[in-house]
């Protein structure tokens, strides 16, 4: 009955339907296997980056240089310090991910790393 059909103009030629309710080609069950798993560096793969971002002091100084909410505007205290906020713009255009940055500041590990480099450059910081 497929046969019979004539061709959409709008669509062109329909693909064989080989029973299968998708058009995905099938991947072998054997391949399955080959498939990497995934690091257990919980994003944080571009130590460099983070490194050359953490240790610049022209981040700190432009993270000074940026205007504090006021104390007496209603809202919940910002979370993370004015530098670490700017940081993390710039490895959202760096890492082209934020979901990777996001991760990586949210490990427990990855955080003291973050804030070894940032006591190491710009001095003593409140934790």
């Amino acid at each position: 009955m497929a046969a019979d059909r004539k061709p959409n103009p709008r669509y062109g030629e329909r693909p064989a339907v080989t029973g299968r309710a998708c058009f995905a080609p099938r991947v072998p069950e054997a391949d399955w296997r080959r498939v990497e798993p995934p690091s257990d560096d919980h994003g944080f793969d571009r130590t460099e980056a983070f490194e050359a971002v953490f240790t610049n002091e022209d981040l700190y100084r432009l993270a000074e240089a940026l205007p504090v909410r006021a104390k007496v505007k209603p809202g919940a205290p910002a979370h993370y310090p004015q530098w670490a906020l700017v940081a993390y713009a710039v490895l959202i255009a760096e890492c082209n991910s934020s979901r990777k940055v996001h991760t990586a500041f949210s490990v427990a590990s990855n955080w003291r790393q973050i804030l070894d480099w940032a006591e190491a450059t710009a001095g003593p910081l409140s934790r």
